[in-house]
């Protein structure tokens, strides 16, 4: 091989190093009820994880919470109500630029904190977008209180048959 051609080749796969961490290739669920772009699909994403956050916890579930928010909104709620849940989803990132001037990944814990106190209040947001959390706060609970994670360190709950005890006293 030619010294020339060596060069761009290590040029070409230099570049392609660098660019390849910026691409994101996670998969985007197609529901048939709410129409979901990449980037809304990580702003519902990073608010799941800022109402219950997960980091430190061994909790495994069949699906992420995103997901299940969504089928859950796609599949139980009202055609109504799945709108409202979609406008407020494509507002919010408006309502960030309205409060903060920044987008969700650019915010620091203060901001966070503010903007679900904020939302938990339900004073300055539009309705659309108080439904959108209250929603997602819902099921975000919802997802986590029926995980095997928090049904056993919690609640000490056995999943059935349960224990067998063998000989037991019957007292009478």
């Amino acid at each position: 091989m030619k010294r020339r051609e060596a060069l761009q080749r290590i040029a070409v796969l230099s570049a392609t190093a660098a660019v390849l961490p910026a691409c994101d290739f996670a998969p985007v669920p197609i529901l048939e009820n709410i129409p979901l772009e990449r980037k809304q699909w990580r702003s519902l994403e990073w608010l799941a994880n800022q109402i219950i956050p997960m980091e430190g916890l061994e909790v495994t579930t069949p699906e992420t919470r995103t997901d299940f928010v969504l089928r859950m909104v796609n599949d139980c709620y009202e055609p109504e109500d799945v709108e409202e849940f979609v406008t407020g989803l494509h507002g919010f990132e408006e309502y960030l630029m309205g409060q903060f001037e920044t987008t969700y990944n650019r915010l620091d814990e203060e901001q966070t904190a503010q903007l679900l106190t904020q939302l938990q209040e339900g004073d300055s947001a539009p309705k659309e977008i108080q439904y959108f959390f209250d929603t997602t706060r819902g099921l975000s609970r919802q997802h986590f209180t029926s995980s095997e994670y928090f049904l056993t360190t919690y609640l000490d709950y056995e999943f059935v048959p349960g224990r067998y005890l063998g000989c037991v006293p019957v007292e009478g």
